[in-house]
């Protein structure tokens, strides 16, 4: 029984260490649910702000142009062509050490999962 906690607890801690790894270095497993966090009100606030500039409506409300950015924009029932507004995230203070600290979490959990074990009744 105790091999098999090991082994679980290796497992474990590389999957850890491989996630924190990846968040590090690109996201190459997506974005951990450390990355990014819920604005507050005055960042959700100026998200917006930013996002009506760009669209650049005009007095009438009327998009000022087929496009944003060159991207093509999905056409709503009145058959004006409106972007969606952004995703309401925004990055979290310390993301970076949050991964590091899960890499080496998951790197020492190798460690000792993986660390001889002694055997009873012998000298230290």
């Amino acid at each position: 029984m105790r091999g098999t906690i090991r082994g679980a607890a290796v497992v474990l801690g590389a999957a850890a260490a491989v996630y924190g790894a990846a968040s590090l270095t690109g996201e190459w497993l997506g974005a951990p649910p450390w990355w990014e966090r819920e604005p507050t009100e005055d960042e959700a606030r100026d998200v917006l702000a930013r996002w009506a500039v760009e669209v650049g409506t005009r007095r009438d409300g009327a998009p000022a142009g087929p496009s944003l950015l060159g991207a093509a924009l999905p056409a709503t029932g009145n058959g004006d062509a409106v972007p969606p507004p952004p995703p309401l995230r925004v990055p979290r203070d310390g993301r970076k050490a949050i991964s590091a600290a899960v890499t080496a979490a998951g790197l020492a959990l190798v460690v000792v999962a993986t660390r001889p074990r002694r055997r009873v009744g012998t000298a230290p």
